[in-house]
């Protein structure tokens, strides 16, 4: 009797742990998982998100790759639509905020501000960028690519005062793993808000 009463005691006490998966960051759930070797020598890992609980299956794919087993890299769908709010890099005013029950934006964006996205996969060429914003002042969005200083592959115009809707631009041949930096610029000098961002997308 003393023996059960002790496992139950036990049972009651033992906190419930919950680890996060050792090679994904923070956050990103990978299902059902395949590993293949490729040619360059790398582990490719490749599998399902899950998306829907209805048929646990999805749209959209993500890939992990490590040359030693050690290090991990993210390699998203680039022609998948990126949530702005999962920005891993925020400079100067920008931050997250709450649009919605269900959904978070970039806001508070002035002039000379920085947000990046790493990483993203392009399997096929990207020559199109497509933002979801709502315009406050307005301004334009310098797209570059590996760096805060990278090269600007092109430039996405949203004029003042426009309504909640996707901005295009062409861009410059984008393929392979790459950095997403978007550099904020406005002619104006205040400290002004020059837009809400939502998503980004890319296509050919």
């Amino acid at each position: 009797m003393k023996r059960i009463l002790l496992i139950s005691t036990l049972a009651l006490t033992v906190p419930v742990l919950r680890a996060q998966n050792p090679i994904c960051p923070p956050g990103v759930y990978i299902a059902d998982p395949t590993a293949r070797v490729a040619p360059d020598g790398k582990m490719y890992i490749y599998g399902s998100l899950d998306e829907s609980p209805d048929h646990y299956c999805s749209k959209k794919y993500h890939v992990l790759s490590s040359p030693d087993l050690q290090a991990w890299t993210l390699h998203r769908d680039a022609f998948s639509p990126v949530d702005a709010a999962r920005a891993c890099g925020l400079r100067g005013h920008v931050r997250i905020t709450r649009k919605d029950d269900t959904h978070e934006q970039l806001s508070g964006i002035h002039n000379g501000d920085q947000a990046v996205w790493k990483y993203l996969e392009f399997k096929r060429p990207a020559r199109r960028i497509l933002l979801g914003a709502k315009a406050l002042k307005g301004g334009t969005v310098l797209v570059r690519a590996d760096g805060p200083d990278g090269p600007v592959l092109g430039t996405v115009r949203i004029p003042e005062g426009s309504r909640r809707q996707v901005f295009k631009a062409r861009i410059r041949r984008l393929k392979g793993v790459h950095a997403l930096w978007l550099e904020f610029r406005s002619a104006t000098t205040q400290e002004e808000d020059l837009l809400e961002l939502e998503t980004i997308r890319f296509c050919r």
